[in-house]
């Protein structure tokens, strides 16, 4: 079984959004090491995306934005092929295979009804 990794939003001015939800929620903004930020502000523009975290590391981190979706869920499984494959039994398919921003592997899917979500 997967456990909800990350919630993903789509929004126009993600500092904003991030500043908002951090309030909200006492999440925080996620260290990147500065050899993995630079990698990703090589690809994506700096200041266009914002992650947060609960400070106890419990509960999925708030990311911003979503890639024209209101909402994207990234799954967290222990064993990121057995819960890929429980997922295409299920009628998920796999769209692509990437590495997140945080270096780590993940599977992009789609459900059934062609919605985006992650495992990693």
């Amino acid at each position: 079984m997967s456990a909800i990794a990350s919630i993903t939003f789509a929004c126009e001015d993600p500092r904003r959004v991030a500043e908002f939800w951090a309030a909200a929620t006492g999440y925080g903004h996620v260290e990147i090491p500065p050899e993995r930020l630079a990698e990703i502000d090589a690809v994506v523009e700096p200041g266009s995306w914002a992650v947060l975290q609960h400070p106890g590391r419990i509960g999925p981190r708030l990311k911003s934005p979503a890639e024209h979706l209101p909402i994207h869920l990234d799954l967290s499984a222990d064993d990121v092929e057995a819960e890929v494959e429980r997922l295409l039994a299920l009628g998920a398919t796999i769209a692509e295979r990437k590495i997140d921003p945080f270096g780590a592997p993940l599977v992009v899917m789609r459900d059934p009804e062609g919605n985006g979500f992650c495992v990693e």
